[in-house]
């Protein structure tokens, strides 16, 4: 049996977390330190920062670029798609996504969802999108 700290209750040890590095089981139990790290977790401000960190560490992973580079790429492009010039408020996706060349990975620039996904469906062939750009000259009417 333990005394938890914060609570003041007794219990079992397996109702506190056990910390390899020290050896030695947490003084809060787990129902405690749960509530607390809820509690912290649901601050605005440290929901925003949490948003932001997951974010950084997406395209960190996906993209090779972080969060400071993504809003450098969004300010340079006005907040636009590169293709449409759609602003990011109107786009039918929450942010402008990070185009990248699927070959060499390197990032190009931020399109709006619609924009990003007519790339992919012309497996960014430049033939394939001439062809198609000839098409929709024939048949303007």
């Amino acid at each position: 049996m333990k005394e938890c700290n914060k609570c003041g209750e007794s219990k079992e040890l397996t109702k506190f977390y056990y910390r390899e590095d020290r050896d030695a089981f947490e003084n809060i139990c787990r129902t405690c330190q749960s509530a607390a790290t809820s509690a912290l977790r649901s601050k605005p401000e440290n929901v925003a920062k949490r948003k932001d960190q997951l974010r950084d560490s997406n395209l960190r992973l996906n993209y090779g670029i972080n969060l400071k580079e993504y809003n450098v790429m969004y300010e340079s492009q006005l907040g636009c798609c590169a293709i449409c010039g759609i602003e990011e408020k109107h786009s039918s996706r929450q942010r402008l996504v990070v185009d990248h060349d699927h070959e060499t990975l390197a990032v190009r620039s931020l399109l709006c969802g619609q924009c990003n996904v007519g790339l992919g469906h012309f497996k960014e062939n430049q033939d394939f999108l001439a062809n198609a750009i000839d098409y929709l000259k024939r048949f303007n009417t």
